[in-house]
């Protein structure tokens, strides 16, 4: 039970707390160095339950025998860092930033297909939801000047990422959800945050990007938290 407490704290701490705090700054038009600060919290905040869980897997193994072997999840926690590392570059940054969030979705990739295997289905969801994507974003691709190839390869990674993915929960159980289903909602917030940068930027779409942003390394954070404190 206290797992799950600590975990709910971690969480109303992010979403009720630093995320309408960014936002509020940000409109206030407050100085990188702070809104960095906060960004770093938040991410930090929701790592730790990732870190914390593979602390728990090395040094409390349960049935005492030899250290498990922990390749996969430190494929998903490094995702996790290069991701943190990229929230808090991209404010003084665009290439820097997105650089590390595509080292980021390498890192999850990675996991995904040693974690599970790779299933015919993803190529179809790719391809869909590629050409959904497109569809919405043709007519903006224009004003992204010379990081139009940065960002068709940086958005065939996390499409990839995403299609392959979402396919755990069905090849090793409930325990694949939670990283599944962060990695959609990062997805989410890529897509968002182009928009935000190219297309319009308001308060809602901020808010979305960030909410799904969060909302995804936690939940992928939280699964390598559960696995390891409440046996998932």
């Amino acid at each position: 039970m206290l797992p799950l407490c600590i975990a709910f704290s971690g969480g109303m701490l992010i979403f009720l707390v630093l995320i309408p705090l960014y936002i509020g700054s940000k409109l206030n038009s407050l100085i990188r160095p702070v809104l960095a600060a906060i960004k770093g919290i938040a991410s930090l905040t929701a790592i730790s339950f990732g870190v914390a869980g593979i602390i728990k897997m090395v040094y409390y193994s349960n049935n005492g025998d030899a250290l498990p072997s922990l390749t996969n999840e430190m494929w998903l926690l490094a995702g996790l860092i290069l991701c943190a590392a990229g929230d808090i570059t991209l404010i003084f940054s665009i290439t820097a930033g997105g650089s590390l969030f595509f080292l980021a979705h390498v890192s999850y990739l990675v996991f995904f297909l040693r974690a599970g295997n790779f299933s015919p289905i993803s190529i179809l969801i790719f391809t869909l939801t590629a050409a959904m994507v497109m569809c919405s974003l043709y007519q903006y691709i224009g004003s992204v000047g010379k990081n139009k190839l940065r960002l068709i390869m940086y958005g065939i990674v996390v499409l990839a990422c995403c299609s392959i993915g979402i396919m755990l929960p069905f090849q090793i159980g409930i325990a694949g959800f939670l990283p599944a289903l962060g990695c959609v909602l990062l997805a989410v917030s890529d897509y968002m945050l182009f928009r935000n940068t190219y297309v319009e930027d308001t308060v809602l779409t901020d808010s979305i990007a960030l909410n799904t942003y969060y909302t995804g390394i936690f939940l992928m954070a939280l699964s390598l938290y559960l696995k390891a404190f409440l046996v998932l």
